[in-house]
Protein backbone atom coordinates (compact mmCIF):
# COMPACT_ATOMS: atom_id res chain seq x y z
CA UNK A 1 0.00 0.00 0.00
CA UNK A 2 1.47 3.60 -0.81
CA UNK A 3 1.54 5.43 2.10
CA UNK A 4 1.75 9.38 0.64
CA UNK A 5 -1.04 11.24 -0.21
CA UNK A 6 -2.23 10.63 -3.58
CA UNK A 7 -6.42 11.59 -4.21
CA UNK A 8 -6.08 9.78 -7.71
CA UNK A 9 -5.59 6.38 -5.80
CA UNK A 10 -7.90 3.31 -5.87
CA UNK A 11 -10.24 2.57 -3.41
CA UNK A 12 -7.88 -0.70 -2.40
CA UNK A 13 -5.09 1.43 -2.21
CA UNK A 14 -6.32 4.61 0.14
CA UNK A 15 -5.07 4.89 3.47
CA UNK A 16 -7.32 2.96 6.09
CA UNK A 17 -8.66 5.27 9.29
CA UNK A 18 -6.56 2.79 10.94
CA UNK A 19 -3.77 3.97 8.71
CA UNK A 20 -4.02 7.13 9.21
CA UNK A 21 -4.19 7.01 12.84
CA UNK A 22 -0.95 4.97 13.57
CA UNK A 23 1.12 6.87 11.22
CA UNK A 24 0.27 10.32 13.14
CA UNK A 25 1.16 8.24 16.53
CA UNK A 26 4.33 6.76 14.41
CA UNK A 27 5.30 10.52 13.09
CA UNK A 28 4.26 12.61 15.51
CA UNK A 29 4.37 10.29 19.37
CA UNK A 30 0.64 11.41 20.30
CA UNK A 31 -2.45 10.15 20.10
CA UNK A 32 -4.68 11.99 17.02
CA UNK A 33 -7.64 13.08 19.04
CA UNK A 34 -10.00 15.06 16.15
CA UNK A 35 -10.39 14.89 12.18
CA UNK A 36 -11.57 18.05 10.28
CA UNK A 37 -13.19 16.45 7.30
CA UNK A 38 -13.24 19.31 4.04
CA UNK A 39 -14.07 16.88 1.35
CA UNK A 40 -18.23 17.40 0.05
CA UNK A 41 -18.90 13.92 0.10
CA UNK A 42 -19.33 11.31 2.07
CA UNK A 43 -17.95 8.27 0.21
CA UNK A 44 -13.64 7.96 1.60
CA UNK A 45 -14.88 8.09 5.61
CA UNK A 46 -17.65 8.19 7.93
CA UNK A 47 -17.44 9.22 11.42
CA UNK A 48 -17.71 6.07 12.72
CA UNK A 49 -14.59 4.84 11.01
CA UNK A 50 -12.37 6.70 13.05
CA UNK A 51 -13.54 5.29 16.49
CA UNK A 52 -15.50 6.86 19.50
CA UNK A 53 -12.12 8.70 20.90
CA UNK A 54 -11.93 11.01 17.80
CA UNK A 55 -13.54 14.01 17.45
CA UNK A 56 -15.20 14.24 13.62
CA UNK A 57 -16.25 16.97 12.40
CA UNK A 58 -17.59 17.67 8.83
CA UNK A 59 -17.22 20.57 6.56
CA UNK A 60 -18.21 20.04 3.38
CA UNK A 61 -16.78 22.34 0.43
CA UNK A 62 -17.41 21.99 -3.02
CA UNK A 63 -13.47 21.73 -3.94
CA UNK A 64 -11.67 22.83 -6.62
CA UNK A 65 -11.45 26.54 -5.51
CA UNK A 66 -10.17 28.33 -2.53
CA UNK A 67 -12.64 28.57 0.44
CA UNK A 68 -14.44 32.01 0.74
CA UNK A 69 -13.40 33.96 4.00
CA UNK A 70 -16.74 33.67 5.37
CA UNK A 71 -16.34 29.91 4.91
CA UNK A 72 -13.13 29.23 6.90
CA UNK A 73 -14.34 31.73 9.42
CA UNK A 74 -17.08 29.88 10.52
CA UNK A 75 -15.02 26.51 10.50
CA UNK A 76 -12.62 28.53 12.76
CA UNK A 77 -15.19 29.62 14.87
CA UNK A 78 -17.03 26.27 15.25
CA UNK A 79 -14.10 24.86 15.98
CA UNK A 80 -13.66 27.44 19.18
CA UNK A 81 -16.88 26.88 20.59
Amino acid sequence: MKKDFNPYYQPHERLTCRDVKNRYKKEHKMQLTSVFDLTNTNKYYDQKDWGDNINYFKYKHGGKNVPSEGWLTGITRSIYE
